[in-house]
C-alpha cells in the first residue's frame, strides 16, 4: 500500500514538473549554463518573470526568487544571487554562484514589490501541513528604496527580460560617478554592447548593464570600465525626463501618447472598436495639430475647431495615428461626445457655430450652428452624413449608438427645438433644459426629439460643472440621461429613490444630480419610465453614465455634500475632505433604491469625469485629484501625486469596504491633467482606453508612442491605454523541493 501511495506521489509530482516545464519551457534554454551564451531573460514568448515572495519556504536571507530555465536568482537586502545549473539531460554536472553587490550603498535597503501578479505558487515541500505555503504572493518586480541616498534600484522582469534600473528620486546625482558594481563567482568580467558577459565553469552568461532614469539636466555621460572584479559606472541607458515616483509601476501602460500642436488641445471623449483602436475625440486650437494627409479637413477653420483621431495599437506596445481630422467652421466648435460603429465609422457631437460642414439631405443643417452630429467614414477622409440639432444655444454632450447605428445625442438648449410626435416633452421647460434627439443611420431623420428639464437649469456647459448632460443605452434601446439639475421641479416619476432636490425639496441655488430613463416610443408622458434626484445638501453633479445588462445605471461625478447618500460597506461612507469628492453610485433597474453608493476621494479636491462597466459588472472611473492619499492600490501604475493627476479606479461594488477597490492609480505628470474633462471605456479583456488633456511637459508616455513630447500652449489632449482586467489566473503547485540553493 506504501509502495502504491509513494508511487502515485512520484507520479503526480512527474507530471507537475512537466506541467511546470511547459510553462517555463520557453525559457529553458536561454538562462546561463546552457552554453548558449544568451541574455538572460531573452524568451520567446513574453512570459513575464515571476518574482515569487519568500513567506518562509526559502532560506531566510532570499526576500525574493526568481527561476528561470537552470538559473535561479534570489533577491536578497543588499546582493543578488544567480545560481547556474549546468545539465544535460537528466544530470545536474556541475552549478555556479555568481553574487552580485553595490559596494558602499545602504545596506538595509526597503525592498518593496509591485506590479501584483495573477498567478498563484504553492509549496508543498514535506510531511508536515505546517511547512507548506499555499498561494504564495508572486510580483512582477521589485524596489530597492534608497540603494543610495536618493537612488533607487528597481528590478523588473516584463516580457520576460530582466530589467533593471537606477532612479534618481532628486536632482542631486553626484552618487552616481561612485557607484560600482561587484561580481563575485565569475572567471571573467568583460563588457559587450549594453552588456555584462561573465565567463562560468557552467558557461558564458550575460546580463544587461544598468539602465539611468534620472530627470536632472545636463547629466554626464557615463562609460563603464572593468578592474578586476569590479564594474565601474555600469550604466547603459541614460534616460532624461520624469522620473517615475517609489511603486510607479510604468510597464503597465499598454501606450500612452500626447496628441496636439502648439496651442490648446483638449481630449473629451474615447471610443473603441472591434479591433482595439481607440478614437478621441476633442477641441484644438492649433494650426498645427497633426491632421494627417487625406483627412477630411487639413486645416483650421476658426478660432478652434472639434478634431477626431484614431489610434490603432501596432503589436510592438505603442499606437499609431491612422487619421486625425479637423471638424469645424468659420466660428469656434468643440466635440462633446464620440462613439464608433460596426464598420469603423466614427460619429460625433458637440456644439457649433455658424460654417459647420453639413450634407446634403440631412435631418437638420447647420447654417445656424447647434448641436452638431457628424458621421465621418472609416478612414476619417470625408463625411457620410453632417448635421445639427437646431436651437437657442444647443450643444451636444454626449453621444450613443445602438444596434442598428442610430445616434442618440443628449445636450442642452434654451428653446427652438425641433421635436417629434408623441415625444416625452415638447415644450421648453425653464433657463435651459435637456435634450434626447436620435438620429435615423443614414442622417436623414429625426426620429425622436424631446425636451427633459424643471423651470431652471439642467446640463450644464462643459468646462463649467461636469461634463454637461451623459447618456447610455441598455439592450432594449432603453436610454438613460444623467446630469446636473437647479430646478426643484425637475420631473421625477412615483417610487423614485429621491422625489426632492436637496434634503428640503428645495434646490437652494445648488445643483443636484439627476439619472432619468427613457424609452423613446414616442408615447408622450409615458415615456418617462423613471427620474429621480441624487445629492445631499450641497451642490452635486454627475458626469458620466453607464449601464448594465441588467438595467442598472451606474453614475460618476463630484459632491460638496457631507451627506450624499452611501451605502453601507462602501468603499467610503464619509466625504473624505476639502470641498470636492468624487463619488460612484449604482441605481437599482427601477431607479428606485442605491444597488451601492460611495464617495471617492482624499483630503483635497476630486472631481469625477466618466465611467465605464466591464462583463462582470465591476465599475470603472476616472477623474483628476488634488489629494495625496486619494485611494490607490498596491499594483498602481502611479502611486504618488506629481500634479494635478487623473486618477483611474476600478470597483466592485460589492459593498466590502476597502476590499471594494480592485485597482487604483494615479495617472500624470507635474502640472494639470484633465481639468476640462477624461475619458474612459473598457474592452472585454479589462483594458481601459483614457482620453483627456494633459498640461504637463512630463507626462508619461510610452516606448514608441506616436508622440513623446509635450507640443506646447496649455495643455496637450493625451490618449493611454492599461491593462486593467484580471486576467486568466494560473494556479501552479510544486510538491518538490527547489533546486536553487544558498550558498
Amino acid at each position: 500500500m506504501k509502495k502504491r501511495l509513494f508511487g502515485t506521489i512520484a507520479l503526480m509530482i512527474a507530471f507537475l514538473v512537466l506541467a511546470l516545464g511547459l510553462l517555463y519551457g520557453s525559457q529553458a534554454d536561454v538562462a546561463a549554463g546552457t552554453g548558449t551564451g544568451e541574455e538572460l531573460g531573452a524568451t520567446e514568448n513574453g512570459v513575464p518573470l515571476l518574482f515569487i515572495e519568500n513567506v518562509g519556504q526559502f532560506a531566510p536571507q532570499t526576500r525574493f526568487q526568481i527561476r528561470q530555465g537552470n538559473t535561479t536568482i534570489h533577491i536578497a537586502e543588499n546582493e543578488i544571487w544567480f545560481t547556474l545549473v549546468d545539465q544535460r539531460g537528466e544530470d545536474f554536472l556541475s552549478g555556479v554562484h555568481l553574487r552580485l553587490t553595490f559596494p558602499g550603498a545602504n545596506a538595509h535597503p526597503t525592498l518593496v514589490p509591485f506590479d501584483r501578479q495573477e498567478t498563484h505558487v504553492s509549496f508543498f515541500s514535506g510531511s508536515d501541513p505546517a511547512s507548506w505555503r499555499q498561494d504564495v504572493p508572486v510580483w512582477g518586480g521589485v524596489r530597492y528604496l534608497d540603494l543610495y541616498p536618493g537612488i533607487d534600484l528597481e528590478i523588473s522582469g516584463r516580457g520576460g527580460r530582466w530589467t533593471w534600473r537606477l532612479l534618481c528620486q532628486g536632482r542631486d546625482v553626484s552618487l552616481l560617478q561612485d557607484i560600482r558594481l561587484q561580481v563575485a563567482g565569475a572567471e571573467r568580467v568583460s563588457l559587450g554592447a549594453g552588456e555584462l558577459r561573465l565567463s562560468t565553469a557552467s558557461g558564458p552568461f550575460r546580463l544587461p548593464l544598468l539602465q539611468l532614469s534620472c530627470a536632472a539636466e545636463g547629466l554626464p555621460r557615463y562609460y563603464p570600465s572593468i578592474e578586476g572584479a569590479v564594474v565601474r559606472s555600469p550604466f547603459a541607458i541614460q534616460r532624461p525626463g520624469r522620473v517615475p515616483q517609489p511603486l510607479d509601476n510604468p510597464d503597465e501602460m499598454l501606450y500612452g501618447t500626447y496628441l496636439g500642436g502648439s496651442e490648446q488641445d483638449w481630449g473629451h471623449d474615447v471610443a473603441i472598436d472591434g479591433s482595439g483602436a481607440a478614437y478621441l475625440a476633442g477641441q484644438t486650437s492649433s494650426t498645427d495639430f497633426p491632421a494627417t494627409s487625406g483627412a477630411f479637413s487639413e486645416t483650421l477653420g476658426g478660432t478652434r475647431d472639434a478634431f477626431v483621431a484614431k489610434l490603432s495599437p501596432n503589436g510592438n506596445g505603442s499606437a499609431d495615428l491612422v487619421y486625425a481630422t479637423f471638424l469645424g467652421g468659420s466660428g469656434g466648435e468643440t466635440a462633446g461626445g464620440i462613439a464608433v460603429d460596426a464598420s469603423g465609422n466614427a460619429l460625433v457631437t458637440g456644439w457649433s457655430n455658424t460654417g459647420f460642414p453639413d450634407t446634403p439631405g440631412v435631418f437638420g443643417d447647420c447654417s445656424a450652428g447647434g448641436a452638431f452630429v457628424s458621421k465621418l467614414n472609416a478612414s476619417g477622409s470625408d463625411l457620410i452624413y453632417s448635421g445639427c440639432v437646431t436651437g437657442l444655444n444647443a450643444a451636444g454632450h454626449a453621444l450613443a449608438l445602438d444596434s442598428a447605428g442610430q445616434a442618440y445625442i443628449v445636450g442642452s438648449i434654451q428653446s427652438g427645438l425641433t421635436t417629434t410626435s408623441g415625444a416625452y416633452d415638447t415644450a421648453p421647460n425653464g433657463n435651459s433644459d435637456a435634450f434626447l434627439a436620435i438620429v435615423s443611420t443614414d442622417g436623414t431623420t429625426l426620429t425622436y426629439a424631446t425636451y427633459f428639464g424643471g423651470s431652471d437649469h439642467e446640463c450644464a456647459y462643459v468646462g463649467y460643472v461636469g461634463r454637461g448632460c451623459t447618456v447610455a443605452l441598455d439592450d432594449s434601446n432603453q436610454v438613460y440621461i444623467s446630469g446636473g439639475t437647479l430646478s426643484s421641479d425637475l420631473p421625477t416619476s412615483p417610487g423614485a429613490y429621491d422625489t426632492i432636490c436637496g434634503t428640503d425639496g428645495n434646490c437652494n441655488s445648488d445643483w443636484d444630480a439627476f439619472v432619468a430613463k427613457l424609452n423613446p416610443a414616442g408615447a408622450g408622458a409615458s415615456d418617462l419610465v423613471y427620474s429621480t434626484f441624487l445629492g445631499g445638501s450641497g451642490a452635486d453633479t454627475t458626469s458620466g453614465i453607464a449601464v448594465n445588462p441588467a438595467g442598472s445605471a451606474y453614475v460618476t461625478g463630484h459632491v460638496h455634500s457631507d451627506d450624499f447618500p452611501t451605502t453601507s460597506g462602501a468603499l467610503s461612507e464619509n466625504h473624505n475632505g476639502a470641498h470636492w469628492d468624487s463619488f460612484l453610485t449604482k441605481l437599482n433597474p427601477a431607479g428606485s433604491a442605491l444597488d451601492y453608493s460611495t464617495y471617492l476621494g482624499g483630503s483635497g479636491n476630486d472631481h469625477g469625469w466618466d465611467i465605464a462597466i466591464d462583463q462582470a459588472g465591476d465599475a470603472y472611473a476616472i477623474g483628476y485629484t488634488l489629494s495625496d492619499d486619494f485611494p490607490t492600490s498596491a499594483d498602481a501604475q502611479d502611486s504618488t501625486r506629481d500634479g494635478t493627476d487623473a486618477y483611474i479606479v476600478r470597483l466592485t461594488t460589492a459593498g466590502s469596504g476597502q476590499d471594494d477597490l480592485v485597482y487604483g492609480t494615479f495617472l500624470g505628470g507635474t502640472g494639470i491633467e484633465c481639468e476640462k474633462a477624461c475619458a474612459i471605456t473598457v474592452d472585454a479583456a479589462g483594458n481601459v482606453f483614457i482620453a483627456g488633456d494633459s498640461g504637463s511637459d512630463d507626462y508619461p508616455t510610452s516606448e514608441g508612442a506616436y508622440d513623446r513630447s509635450y507640443n506646447g500652449g496649455t495643455q496637450d489632449a493625451f490618449m493611454a491605454r492599461l491593462p486593467l482586467g484580471a486576467g486568466p489566473q494560473h494556479r501552479i503547485y510544486l510538491p518538490l523541493v527547489m533546486c536553487g540553493y544558498w550558498p
